[in-house]
């Protein structure tokens, strides 16, 4: 009776681990609904226009990206800087992860080009967006992974 258990055992974990390896590496699609998808879209758009801010040295354009409470924290610490970057940002990928009422985050990485240095960088980052009205804004930015290019 012993050993069957061990043998029991060892095929139930066996089990596990098949379906464990199964579930890692299998292309887990998120679905949304129509709603949802609508929602990313928009976000998506807000995250291109803030973009193009960046690559434009606009920081009107990019302060009407971000959520209306940062805005005045943001302006003071970005100031002038914005404009004298000279960075060229490209959206690689965007994978909207969740949509939740007013909240929205998605998986985003982007090349970050240095214009004066010709330093290029991946840059990856989950992006949190909150509805205010009828407006998506960027409430959040995390950075969780820089890498760079030669």
């Amino acid at each position: 009776m012993h050993k069957k258990g061990k043998i029991m055992m060892t095929c139930l974990i066996g089990v596990i681990l098949i379906f464990g390896i199964f579930f890692y590496f299998n292309n887990r699609q998120l679905t949304f609904n129509d709603q949802e998808r609508a929602a990313g879209t928009q976000v998506k758009t807000v995250l291109n226009k803030n973009i193009s801010a960046i690559n434009a040295g606009d920081l009107s354009a990019y302060l009407a990206t971000i959520t209306p409470d940062k805005r005045r924290q943001t302006k003071k610490e970005l100031g002038q800087d914005l404009q004298r970057q000279k960075t060229q940002v490209t959206l690689k990928s965007f994978k909207l992860q969740k949509v939740k009422n007013e909240h929205a985050l998605a998986k985003v990485s982007q090349l970050q080009v240095n214009q004066r240095t010709q330093k290029k960088q991946i840059i990856e980052t989950n992006v949190e967006f909150t509805k205010d009205g009828q407006s998506w804004f960027i409430n959040k930015s995390i950075l969780y992974n820089i890498m760079d290019i030669k």
